[in-house]
């Protein structure tokens, strides 16, 4: 998956990327079918970006973000993250995003812009969803 494509990281060049994996604001796990990713009642500071497979918190398939609402506010997750099949999940951390020095300057601010995005785009969908 080219990951420059996806809504999270447009405006990002593949050497941004490398960067972040480097400096530890991005991560990569696979998880077998029925792997729990996160607890209800965890509190995360990670949001997850699935590659391939599908998670299910209400269904997040390739290129979709999960938990970015509870790792931006700290809060306890309500739910599980489970995988519902074989799956590849890149986190991305909130914690190196927002704290880290050096990364401020070349690629935080787009990242937080885009990610504002996602929080929007999913307002309108539950928006849509709760007058439809």
């Amino acid at each position: 998956m080219n990951l420059t494509s996806l809504p999270l990281f447009q405006g990002l060049t593949a050497p941004t990327l490398t960067a972040m994996r480097e400096h530890g604001a991005l991560h990569q796990h696979a998880f077998e079918k029925g792997s729990v990713i996160f607890h209800t009642g965890d509190v995360v500071h990670e949001l997850g970006i699935v590659l391939s497979g599908r998670v299910i918190l209400s269904s997040i398939g390739p290129g979709e973000t999960f938990a970015e609402t509870y790792a931006f506010c700290r809060a306890p997750l309500m739910v599980d993250a489970v995988s519902a099949q074989e799956s590849e999940v890149l986190f991305l951390d909130l914690d190196v995003v927002q704290d880290c020095p050096i990364c401020s300057g070349q690629w935080a601010g787009t990242i937080q812009s885009n990610l504002l995005k996602v929080f929007a785009r999913k307002n309108l969908t539950l928006s849509q969803r709760i007058f439809c």
